[in-house]
């Protein structure tokens, strides 16, 4: 299942791309990650298919999402892979300077894993999307916050 979001920013193309790369920004506007661990970070700058693990703790529990870099230009696109139980979501941000403001434009891809439960994919596709815009949401606003402060 594939679908999109737009969000126009009042930010620097620059800027914008640190908050989706960097795990100081992106603990901002996801609240509930803890952490991010690399596997091994690359020597040659090349972060294409470097591996990862987000840490999240909504409460009391930790939960651990793998994943993996599949796109990485700076700074005008960076997906991810995220290996979540039966599905792999990816998702692409590209960026584009337009007037006073860069456009965000969020391409996700949620897919059944081999052996993996239609109705369980649907339901995690659900999620992603509503999850997303809240989460968007959030960095347009602390951008928007931390320019205006500048």
């Amino acid at each position: 299942m594939h679908f999109t979001m737009d969000v126009g920013i009042k930010t620097l193309q620059e800027s914008l791309f640190e908050s989706l790369e960097m795990e100081g920004k992106l603990k901002q506007w996801l609240p509930r990650l803890d952490r991010m661990t690399y596997e091994e970070l690359p020597e040659n700058g090349e972060w294409k298919g470097t591996t990862f693990t987000l840490h999240f703790r909504p409460g009391r529990k930790q939960r651990m999402i793998e994943g993996e870099i599949i796109a990485y230009r700076k700074p005008d696109l960076f997906g991810v892979r995220l290996y979540l139980p039966q599905t792999y979501l990816d998702v692409f941000f590209s960026l584009e300077e337009k007037q006073e403001e860069t456009q965000l434009s969020c391409d996700c891809e949620v897919s059944m894993a081999v052996g993996g439960n239609a109705l369980k994919t649907r339901l995690i596709a659900w999620k992603a999307r509503r999850s997303l815009a809240v989460y968007l949401k959030n960095l347009k606003n602390i951008m928007e916050a931390q320019a205006a402060s500048a």
